[in-house]
């Protein structure tokens, strides 16, 4: 039996398929199985795996005539997988020649770890904000690290994905909602007691371009994550997932659109808000909740949850906050 089974579901890939699979090809270690799922392709997408699969017995291609979606595909390929780990892998991305050999490695040595990440890098056009973000990614590498980072986005790249078959079929795969599938997961594995590390080096060539699926689906949107963090906040605080979080009653940082969404969110959740702080919305009130200017509260009286959907704005509260002595991770999270 393989030790490894990637796991690529592909539609329409036809620009960028080639290239990623000529970086399986291309990778060091080689005891593995590829199970592709080509959900429903109209390009030249069949052709291109058929000869591959023709090529190397390793590549197990299956097909849908009608388009599934990225969870029942995904679900589809991991009930297929028979194999102690499981990687993900895009049809748009690279998986660079030592990606399996150092990421196994890492989990091997550690029992307790279900899935290990590790760094990436632009592939392609990078504007600014892709680049930025990818940027922050590669600095959130350890365990702690993670964690502490676990609501301020994804801190685990999907595409980085090497896993313990067992633990994601026993947390029972990906589910279907408006939200990002993956993260969810890691969301669920982390508040139940799922551990996570990353490979301190770069492991995958992460393609942004306008079709791609984060692009284009509404479960990827920031609305989206900020609900699935608003449901997972309270589980998380009572997994331990931050130690250090103060108790304080909570205020949230940012009064506009985001922040009343981040309010609703939470109220659903059964996690009580105590307040809106936002200079520029100072003295209203927005469904009882009265909005504070920072200067007219002791910002160590609160739990501080940031939802400021500008950078820029987001960046002044963040450096007002550290400015006054509070820590990310005790003090203050960052949700949006």
């Amino acid at each position: 039996m393989k030790k490894l089974s990637i796991l690529m579901p592909v539609r329409d890939e036809e620009s960028y398929l080639q290239e990623a699979l000529d970086s399986l090809l291309a990778q060091s270690f080689s005891d593995w199985e590829c199970l592709i799922l080509d959900d429903a392709s109209t390009d030249s997408t069949p052709a291109i795996l058929s000869d591959l699969a023709a090529a190397d017995g390793r590549f197990k291609i299956l097909r849908s005539e009608k388009p599934l979606g990225i969870v029942k595909a995904l679900n589809l390929l991991l009930g297929k997988a028979k194999t102690p780990f499981c990687a993900r892998m895009d049809g748009d991305d690279i998986s660079m020649p030592e990606r399996f050999l150092e990421q196994l490695k890492l989990i091997d040595a550690n029992d307790e770890v279900d899935i290990v990440g590790g760094l990436v890098e632009p592939v392609g056009d990078c504007p600014v904000g892709w680049r930025d973000y990818l940027s922050w990614l590669n600095t959130v590498v350890t365990a702690g690290e993670i964690r502490i980072n676990a609501l301020t986005e994804s801190p685990l790249p999907h595409p980085t994905w090497l896993f313990r078959t067992a633990s994601v079929k026993a947390a029972g795969g990906y589910r279907e909602g408006i939200f990002p599938e993956d993260y969810e997961l890691f969301l669920r594995l982390l508040a139940s007691g799922g551990k996570f590390a990353k490979a301190d080096t770069v492991t995958v060539g992460w393609r942004d371009h306008p079709n791609r699926l984060t692009r284009t689906s509404k479960r990827t949107s920031g609305d989206a994550f900020l609900k699935i963090k608003a449901a997972y906040f309270k589980p998380l605080v009572s997994a331990g997932v931050f130690p250090e979080l103060s108790t304080r009653p909570i205020a949230i940082r940012g009064a506009g659109i985001t922040g009343r969404l981040l309010k609703r969110e939470l109220d659903k959740a059964g996690v009580r808000v105590s307040a809106f702080i936002d200079p520029l919305k100072a003295g209203k009130n927005f469904s009882g909740m009265p909005v504070f200017a920072p200067d007219e509260v002791n910002q160590l009286d609160y739990l501080s949850l940031i939802a400021i959907r500008h950078r820029d704005a987001r960046e002044v509260a963040v450096n007002e906050l550290n400015g006054a002595g509070l820590k990310f991770g005790r003090d203050y999270l960052l949700l949006y």
